[in-house]
Order: structure tokens, then sequence, then C-alpha cells
């Protein structure tokens, strides 16, 4: 969208999606709060007009609000009510906050992503969204187990990079090791990071990947997959796997590099009918193959994603 769609208010930029004759001054019927670090893994304009396309359809007002991660629950609060939305999409980050923010208008929908069960699911205004990516990393790991194994990759290994924040990103590698045949497995290198903040240290080990002579680099780094791809470009010739590359804007330079996507469009799943939402949603991914996979030397490629029937 254009800068001048943009209304600044303090931390946040709202945007407003549905059609002037939809919006005028009302309020949105649904406000999607985003962190930084969610805004670069989910949104790209292909997704902002894929919204603005149903929400037009459907005559119900979406706006984003983009706020700073961190920010503490009244500060999150105070945009919800400068928008005064009938339902609030929190991104994980986020999602933290979703039990207070659910207690301090029990009139409002609040939905909030992988917090799992427990005394915020006894909250009737709480819907969580919950991500089965599990299945997708196992297929990942397959893929990578297929490369390894197939001829004229004797000479090659396998990398891999995690961001380790949260249950949920702890189960999806476990499936991708479990796919890769083990974390010890001759010729696989995993690394799991703590922070979004971890550019430095993604770096160094990308540098041993190199010198480990990577054939394929899984990439699983949320908010920082651009820039450690990026990265890669300058430090090996290694395929890429990563998350989310349909939903981001591009083209990108290492497009021609990426050899399979999980891909997860939670908004396929996101219902616009103000008055249909239950305790909980729950939002499948599958693997993806990417533009590298036309590619003349990587028919083993092919084979795997044509074996699997598309690896849905």
């Amino acid at each position: 969208m254009s800068k001048k769609n943009r209304t600044v208010f303090p931390a946040v930029w709202v945007f407003l999606l549905a059609a002037a004759a939809l919006t005028g001054c009302a309020d949105p019927d649904i406000l999607i709060v985003r962190d930084q670090y969610w805004k670069a893994l989910e949104f790209g304009s292909d997704s902002e007009e894929h919204m603005l396309q149903i929400s037009e359809e459907s005559g119900v007002r979406v706006a984003y609000a983009d706020i700073e991660f961190p920010s503490d629950t009244e500060s999150i609060n105070g945009e919800i009510l400068h928008s005064d939305p009938k339902v609030v999409v929190l991104s994980p980050l986020f999602s933290r906050h979703a039990g207070e923010l659910a207690a301090m208008d029990t009139a409002r929908r609040v939905v909030a992503f992988g917090i799992g069960s427990g005394d915020l699911s006894l909250q009737e205004n709480l819907t969580v969204m919950v991500s089965d990516r599990e299945n997708a990393y196992l297929q990942a790991g397959m893929l990578c187990r297929y490369y390894l194994d197939s001829a004229g990759s004797e000479n090659k290994s396998i990398g891999a990079l995690f961001y380790s924040g949260g249950s949920e990103r702890a189960s999806e590698r476990q499936s991708f090791v479990k796919g890769v045949g083990g974390e010890d497995a001759d010729h696989v290198f995993i690394r799991s990071f703590p922070r979004q903040d971890s550019i430095n240290e993604v770096n160094s080990f990308l540098s041993s990947l190199n010198e480990e002579s990577a054939g394929i680099i899984f990439v699983s780094m949320a908010g920082l997959n651009h820039e450690a791809i990026t990265s890669i470009l300058t430090k090996s010739q290694a395929f890429i796997i990563s998350e989310q590359i349909e939903s981001r804007d591009g083209p990108y330079p290492y497009e021609g590099r990426v050899i399979a996507s999980i891909e997860q469009n939670w908004v396929n799943f996101f219902s616009f009918d103000l008055s249909s939402y239950g305790p909980e949603i729950l939002v499948e991914a599958s693997l993806e193959p990417g533009p590298a996979v036309s590619g003349p030397s990587v028919s083993w490629a092919r084979t795997f994603f044509q074996d699997a029937g598309g690896v849905k």
C-alpha cells in the first residue's frame, strides 16, 4: 500500500484496508495487531491485497496496527481502544497478552496465536489460532535427508537454523530433526538461536556451514529469515529451505535458490463472520516446492515432491 494511505498515530501505523465506501470514518470491525517480526514474516503486499479483497467482499472493515515489540499490555490496549474494533487479532509475540486484554473488555473478541490450553481457554471471548506446522517441518527434514542420500551429494552437508522461542518452535525443530534422521546424523549441523537479534551469531554459524560444504541450509528464524537468507547469498552456494516465502513482497535475489518453503496462510482459515468464533481455529501448513525446483541440477527435489504427491 502507498504511504499516502497510512494514518500515523503515536507508536503505531494503522492501515485501513477496506474500500472508502466501507470505511468512511467508522471504526474497524477487525484490528490486526502486528509486531515488526510478524509483519516481516507474514505480510507482503500480496497478503494485504488479499485481506483487502476479502474485506470488500464481506463488508467487514479491517485495519492493521503496527506496534513495536516488546510492548506492555497497557500500551497495546491503548491502541485497541483508539480503534475500538469488535475483534482484535494479536500477533504470536503479542499473544502472551491475550488473557489480560480479553479480560479488559469481555464484549470484544480477542484472537491469539499458539497459546494452547489452560486458564485462558476458559475466557469466552478468547479464540486461539492453533498452528499445525509439525508435519511440514518433518517433510522439510525428509527432503534434506533425500538430498544427502541422492547421487552427487556424497561430500555435502545440511545446515539448519532455528529460532528457539516458545514450545511450538521447539516441537517444529524436533519434527525436522526426526525427518533428517537425527540431530547427530552424519553431515547434519543444527543450531538454535534464542533471540531475534542474533544476526552476528547467525553469520558466524553460516560461515562454519560453508566450511562444511553445506548443500542445503534450512532457515527457520521467524523475523530474521530475510536477513539470514541474504547472508547465505554472500557466504554459500547452498540451496535454501525457509518459511513463508510466498507471503512476502518480492522478487528477492535469493528466490532462485529456494528449493522449498513451509507455507501457512492463516488468512485462509480466518473468519470474517463476526458471529462465528469459537474457542479454537486450526491453521495447517504445507511444504511447497520453491522456484529452484525447476533448475537443471535438482532432479532429486522434483522426484521427492512427485513421490510425495506435492507434499501437502
